[in-house]
C-alpha cells in the first residue's frame, strides 16, 4: 500500500459556502446534489447522538457539537492532504447540521426516558 501526501495550494479548497452545492443542481442528475446535502447530514446524525451519549455526565450541547465539528474538519483535512476527495466548506456545514440533529435526538431520547421512568415509579 502506497500512501502519500500531496502538497497543493489551499485555493483548491471550496471555501465559499453553498456555491458547489448549488452547481450540483445544474447537473444531469440531482442524485449528486441530494447525496451531498442530505448524505452529509445523515452521516453525522449518529456522530451527534453518540458524542452526547458517550460524554454522560460531562455532556453539554457545545462539547458534543465541538466533537462533530472536529471530526468533520479532520475528514476534510485528510481528503485535502491525501488527495482522496474534494475539501468543501459545505461538507463541514452539512456535517455540523447532522451533528446538531443527532444531539437534539439524544436530548429527546433522554427526555422520553426520564418521562417513562417517572411514569413507571408512580
Amino acid at each position: 500500500m502506497n500512501v502519500s501526501i500531496v502538497m497543493r495550494p489551499l485555493s483548491e479548497i471550496n471555501w465559499i459556502p453553498f456555491v458547489e452545492t448549488a452547481k450540483l443542481t445544474q447537473g444531469t442528475s440531482l442524485f449528486d446534489y441530494y447525496y451531498n446535502l442530505y448524505g452529509n447530514i445523515l452521516w453525522f446524525v449518529p456522530m451527534g447522538f453518540g458524542a452526547a451519549y458517550l460524554m454522560k455526565r460531562k455532556y453539554t450541547f457545545l462539547r458534543s457539537l465541538g466533537i462533530g465539528i472536529a471530526v468533520s474538519f479532520l475528514i476534510e483535512t485528510m481528503q485535502f492532504l491525501f488527495f482522496t476527495g474534494v475539501s468543501d466548506i459545505d461538507d463541514l456545514i452539512f456535517n455540523t447540521i447532522g451533528t446538531m440533529i443527532g444531539i437534539v435526538l439524544f436530548e429527546i431520547s433522554q427526555w422520553l426516558y426520564k418521562k417513562w421512568q417517572n411514569k413507571k415509579t408512580t
